[in-house]
């Protein structure tokens, strides 16, 4: 792996890209907090008392373009575990 390539991130964009392997929070759910948050904010609440919402959906993605491109076979056993694999 001397030619730099990333091998693992956390941001499914960033996989598209460069990378071979994202862990990634999934992003559609981790938006959906905020606005409720507001919601109670707005409606009287104390800041302080609203709880931090974590991310609890995770997106496991793999590059087989780029496992190709430095020569790295992916085990099937990865491959059936990802949520998505971009080829």
């Amino acid at each position: 792996m001397k030619r730099g390539y990333q091998r693992f991130i956390l941001t499914a964009s960033s996989l598209r890209l460069v990378a071979l392997l994202a862990y990634a929070v999934d992003l559609q759910e981790l938006s959906r907090g905020p606005g409720a948050q507001l919601d109670k904010i707005f409606r009287g609440a104390e800041p302080g008392t609203i709880p931090i919402r974590q991310p609890t959906r995770f997106e496991f993605l793999i590059s087989q373009r780029t496992a190709k491109t430095i020569g790295l076979p992916i085990p099937f056993v990865l491959l059936a575990q990802a949520d998505e694999v971009i080829d």
